[in-house]
């Protein structure tokens, strides 16, 4: 629930944001189109959730609210108070670590406004001494820093708690104070980093910590551990060439800043409970007596074109549609770029808290008879689209047919010539409903054999041995007998007869010629005779195989 401090620090942070605003002081730095500003953003995931104690999931939801310090540089920007806090224990001395913190800081020191700004020097080793104190004076700084030898062991904590008694005692209220910390190592002597990290996070201290070197696990959590807790941020130097660049990227910010005395107020309504889980301790948590639970958070200043941002858990104890927060009371409040007091409140956001869940109810569509468009059969697009929840949960839809599954709302599949029934299945994650369809394929097209240059394949050759031979025949060939029947019918009649002619005018020529003899050659006539027969009997074979049987399957 973070650390209850009590009414009373919420008074001090808006004395604290009203003492600014009385003493502000600023100075003229470069044109601005759009004077910075913060905007705000509010988000809920999920934006659904069951009622608490229910034992449905999930029952939490998760709050995120964003700030962006947005806009051009401004016409006037706050003074910065900055104490720069130097490692010089007796690991600086290698690869020339201390060298390049002393040429850094120099750098550092020359982005300053000698005019509004002033900075000051803590360094430390076994223990911590503050160099010089704060001044208008960057010059009498970079001699400090270039006195400094490598020697002892790490004393970062009591490095932290002299620059905080610095800011403390000497800085302005209208200023922007900050401390950067540059260390090669985790602490090993002295009070505790984190501890007096808080402590600067109380009085309103942004700290960006630096970490030169390959740190090991230890000193990378703690650096990057000091930083959060006072919402500033931790940079990675493995080499100390790497120093100048991010000194000039914290000077840039520190003279672009959107907002500063940064306080961040949510109020939950007396139906949403507070899980906790944040990603950002708050600085003060009130229950109300209405029901209500009030959280801040002090966000320090935010620069131009950075993001701060804090989630929290939710739960609920009553269902509905329901308000996210207590609207127009959840805000930000922070000081401008001019030094006048300025509040944005966050957008309303609402979530969906169910006390039950009603089954989805799935619609296949009407019943469907379509024409073949392939000779496997036809594609159809089925059509789930009036399929519906209730509570408006999101469906999953699945087709299932013969074996076969496609997902999604309107998928288009290849179905088989006839009749098949497929079954929809939709599914809001706890319950499902089921529906189906029939889909009738109408055979269109008339089987036309393909052409086929390669092997063909075993589909084609099934196709090709499920074709009815009788029916194939009736089709291609008793209309063309039909059609020349009669002219074949005359033809082989009149062959006959012309068979008939011949063998009766050469019995008569022999008759003639041989008189007597005719009866000698009888017996070779009536061979011919027979061999007429024999002729006249192949062709009613013939007539009767090629005629009148196709005729007899066509009619029977």
């Amino acid at each position: 629930m973070g650390r209850l401090r009590g009414p009373f620090v919420r008074f001090l942070l808006l004395m604290l944001i009203f003492s600014t605003l009385a003493s502000a002081q600023f100075t003229l730095r470069t044109v601005s189109s759009t004077p910075p500003h913060l905007e705000v953003d509010k988000s809920v995931n999920p934006s659904k959730i069951w009622i608490k104690s229910l034992g449905f999931t999930p029952e939490k939801a998760r709050i995120t609210l964003t700030l962006r310090g947005v806009g051009d540089p401004a016409v006037q920007s706050f003074p910065i108070d900055v104490v720069l806090i130097v490692d010089r224990s007796a690991s600086m001395a290698e690869g020339e670590k201390l060298e390049g913190a002393r040429y850094a800081v120099s750098s550092f020191l020359k982005l300053l406004n000698p005019e509004i700004d002033r900075s000051s020097l803590v360094s430390f080793s076994s223990s911590a001494r503050i160099d010089r104190k704060l001044t208008f004076n960057h010059m009498q700084v970079q001699e400090a820093i270039m006195g400094l030898s490598p020697e002892g062991a790490t004393a970062l904590g009591d490095a932290i708690h002299l620059a905080n008694l610095e800011l403390s005692s000497h800085g302005r209220p209208q200023a922007v104070l900050v401390e950067i910390l540059l260390s090669d190592g985790a602490a090993n002597i002295g009070s505790d980093p984190v501890r007096r990290a808080e402590e600067a996070a109380d009085m309103g201290i942004v700290i960006y910590s630096i970490g030169l070197g390959v740190p090991t696990e230890e000193s990378l959590s703690l650096l990057e551990h000091v930083a959060k807790l006072t919402g500033g941020k931790y940079y990675s130097a493995p080499d100390p060439a790497n120093l100048e660049g991010i000194y000039r990227e914290v000077a840039q910010q520190l003279s672009s800043l959107a907002g500063k005395n940064i306080v961040v107020k949510e109020v939950l309504p007396d139906y949403l409970n507070l899980e906790g889980d944040y990603t950002l301790e708050p600085v003060e948590v009130i229950l109300n007596p209405d029901g209500t639970t009030t959280i801040f958070w002090d966000a320090g200043f935010l620069p131009i074109g950075d993001t701060w941002t804090v989630s929290f858990n939710v739960s609920s104890s009553q269902g509905g549609f329901l308000p996210a927060d207590v609207y127009g009371e959840t805000k930000v409040a922070y000081t401008d770029y001019k030094g006048e007091f300025a509040s944005v409140i966050f957008p309303e956001v609402k979530i969906l808290v169910r006390t039950v869940n009603h089954p989805p109810v799935a619609d296949a569509g009407a019943d469907m008879f379509v024409e073949q468009t392939t000779y496997q059969g036809a594609m159809v697009t089925l059509n789930g689209s009036s399929s519906f929840d209730p509570d408006g949960d999101s469906l999953t839809y699945i087709w299932t047919w013969d074996g076969n599954i496609v997902s999604g709302e309107s998928p288009t599949v290849l179905l088989p010539l006839g009749e098949t029934v497929v079954m929809l299945t939709v599914d809001d994650g706890v319950f499902s409903d089921t529906d189906t369809v029939k889909v009738t394929v109408h055979e269109t097209t008339q089987f036309t054999a393909p052409l086929v240059y390669e092997q063909p394949s075993t589909s084609i050759r099934e196709e090709v041995r499920g074709i009815d031979v009788e029916s194939l025949f009736r089709v291609t060939f008793v209309p063309f007998y039909a059609l020349f029947f009669r002219e074949i019918i005359l033809l082989s009649v009149l062959l006959l007869l012309v068979v008939l002619l011949v063998m009766m005018t050469r019995s008569q020529r022999i008759y003639d010629r041989y008189g007597e003899e005719y009866m000698k050659l009888l017996k070779q006539f009536m061979v011919h005779r027979i061999l007429v027969k024999i002729l006249y009997l192949l062709l009613v074979i013939l007539a009767i195989t090629l005629f009148i049987l196709p005729i007899l399957l066509a009619i029977f």
